[in-house]
């Protein structure tokens, strides 16, 4: 009792995450991976939305998608712009049979994809989202996740077409380096071109690209879309994006708003109606300027150069002050260029700080320090009362001693177990109490 006690607070922890997890078990999904389904012999890539309607099955009578149209050709690269909430990643994740739409349909190759197999339409598919999910293991194996079968021949030659090989082979191991989960050591624009190269392995003909370059910064965006126009050559590709710098190049930009369709066309012409991809251009400063990703680019070294010019100048000038002193000149340098450590002790060790914050518990933190003292010392006592049991034994010509010595013995376990609950329960208590800090 005295050990189950302080486990108490986790099991009823686990009991109340079980209370949630177990409905989700027990749901039957609409969409069942393990159904049977057509596999077609040679996908073109051919993608077609015909009069869907959507509304995601929490939010019932929220209209997503209202009467959405919209084909791509094989080999076509198509953008869906618009504000959030305008149902642009929707269309793919219906694509992707995540949900079925509530009326309309999906076709693929004139196929409609819920009589499609749901294992062998999602292989097909190359997904590359807006944050790049990293995972423990090595390089090789984050890409392998794509195409399990993948050999490294093909990890590389996805990597390389990713635009990924020349900062893998400047890692210290290669694609052997080892990854710590979510990619702590990687820039954003590396977690995402490893992103691609998964996409890639599996040699997709579709490719979805779900914001990919919305979370980075100019100078990785860049980096990041070089590959993407790289990977997109000869696939059908939908990319949904919020930078309308990322779009220019598609062969056919859908403008949507509210889960409809207002406008479709490229680049130029959506430009020269002045309709409402032009009010977006405006909005991101874009639509008098043709080298937007150049000109910020520029933007970006120039900040980045004259950030380090003043740091220059400030080490310069520290520099003169000090070399025109007397003898004294690299002290003063140490004392007024670099930081020294002039903090306290109660500065540098947090400990003294947490004590002084806990000055109104320390009361319950001596109980507590007694109440642990105490549970320490049951341990030991326990097991030299439990040792003298062995000794009875010696009296077994003689019972009724033996069985008082045996009575004796339990009655000390039992009153060692009942001291061991208490004093557990009122340690835990006193410096739980001790949590409670009051500022």
């Amino acid at each position: 009792m005295g050990k189950a006690l302080p486990e108490i607070e986790a099991i009823a922890r686990a009991l109340s995450a079980a209370e949630k997890v177990y409905p989700i078990i027990d749901r039957i999904p609409n969409v069942d991976i393990a159904s049977d389904g057509n596999m077609l012999p040679e996908l073109k890539g051919k993608i077609e939305f015909k009069n869907l309607s959507f509304a995601y099955p929490t939010r019932p009578t929220v209209q997503i998608l209202k009467d959405f149209n919209l084909t791509v050709e094989p080999g076509q690269k198509v953008a869906i712009v618009g504000l959030s909430g305008s149902g642009k990643s929707t269309a793919i994740h219906l694509l992707q049979r995540f949900y079925d739409p509530a009326s309309g349909e999906v076709l693929l190759d004139d196929h409609n994809v819920q009589n499609l197999h749901l294992g062998w339409l999602r292989q097909q598919l190359g997904v590359v989202a807006q944050e790049a999910d990293i995972f423990t293991g090595t390089v090789a194996d984050n890409i392998r996740i794509g195409s399990i079968d993948a050999s490294d021949e093909e990890i590389e030659a996805a990597a390389i077409l990713a635009n990924a090989h020349e900062f893998i082979m400047k890692f210290p191991q290669g694609y052997d380096t080892w990854l710590d989960e979510g990619g702590a050591k990687l820039s954003g624009g590396q977690r995402q071109r490893i992103a691609i190269a998964r996409a890639l392995v599996r040699k997709p003909k579709i490719l979805l690209l779900d914001e990919a370059t919305s979370a980075l910064d100019t100078r990785s965006e860049r980096a990041v879309q070089q590959a993407l126009d790289t990977a997109c050559a000869g696939r059908s590709v939908i990319m949904v994006a919020h930078r309308l710098t990322t779009v220019r190049n598609a062969d056919k930009i859908v403008v949507m708003q509210e889960g409809e369709v207002v406008e479709t066309g490229t680049h130029d012409e959506l430009k020269q109606a002045k309709g409402r991809y032009w009010k977006m251009l405006q909005a991101q400063n874009l639509a008098n300027d043709d080298n937007t990703d150049t000109d910020l680019c520029k933007s970006d070294e120039g900040q980045e150069k004259s950030q380090v010019d003043m740091i220059k100048k400030k080490v310069d000038d520290c520099t003169e002050e000090n070399n025109g002193g007397e003898a004294g000149g690299e002290d003063m340098v140490e004392e007024e260029c670099m930081v020294k450590p002039s903090l306290s002790l109660k500065e540098r060790f947090p400990m003294f700080a947490a004590l002084r914050l806990n000055r109104p518990e320390y009361p319950y933190l001596f109980i507590g320090l007694l109440m642990a003292i105490a549970v320490g010392i049951i341990e030991p006592l326990f097991a030299l009362v439990y040792s003298e049991m062995f000794e009875i034994f010696k009296h077994i010509l003689r019972p009724k001693k033996m069985q008082a010595r045996a009575n004796e013995l339990a009655l000390g376990m039992l009153f060692l177990g009942a001291m061991r609950m208490i004093a557990t329960f009122f340690q835990v208590w006193f410096i739980s109490a001790c949590t409670k800090v009051s500022f």
